[in-house]
This record gives structure tokens, sequence and C-alpha cells, in this order.
């Protein structure tokens, strides 16, 4: 029997079956434990700050020091496993720096 999008069912399912067992042998752990207990902590590749989606603000998530985020969640921010963005202050800092970068190019060619 197939769906709206021509995919049998129960192939979806025999599929997610077939990651959380590859998830199994790579990290020889039981996958919904260690998905539920992990998460990555998004760190601004620049400045190191980190992004707190706990704390309250206006856009639902604030920028905090290592040292805050370890007093507030008591947890060493090295200990957990880390994904790299830019904080809001660091990004027009990255843009600014490759929209000059074009204008030379830009220059340099004409």
């Amino acid at each position: 029997m197939f769906n709206i999008l021509g995919i049998r069912s129960g192939a979806m399912k025999t599929e997610r079956l077939a990651v959380d067992t590859l998830f199994d042998q790579i990290t020889h752990e039981p996958p919904s434990a260690l998905r539920n207990e992990t998460s990555l902590l998004p760190v601004c590749c620049l400045c190191g700050l980190i992004r707190d989606e706990i704390g309250a603000s206006l856009d639902g998530a604030r920028w905090v020091t290592q040292g805050t985020y370890r007093t507030t969640h008591g947890v060493n921010p090295a200990e957990c496993l880390q994904t790299h963005t830019y904080c809001p202050g660091c990004l027009t800092q990255a843009m600014e720096t490759i929209r000059a970068a074009q204008v030379m190019e830009t220059l340099a060619v004409a």
C-alpha cells in the first residue's frame, strides 16, 4: 500500500529503525537515552558567547558568557557537544567584512 507521496506504508518506520540502529552502533548507547540527554550547545565561533534559549528575552534567546552559562545551568560548556554559529553582533561584523571584500574585489577587476 502506498501513501500520497508514493512511499510504501511502513517504509518510513523501517528507515527510522535503521537510523536508530546505526546510531546505536556508532555511539554504543541506546539512541533514545543519548538523544534526550545530549543536545548541541550553540556557541559563537568568533566571540565564544553561548546562546541560552532557556533564559527570558524578547527574541527567545540570549547570549551569555561561558561562566554565566556554567552558573545558571550547573554544566561546564566544555563538556557539552558544541555547534558553532554567530551571535547577532559577530554576524553583523562578519557580513560587513564580506561586503567590504566583495567591493574590493569588484574594484580590482574593473
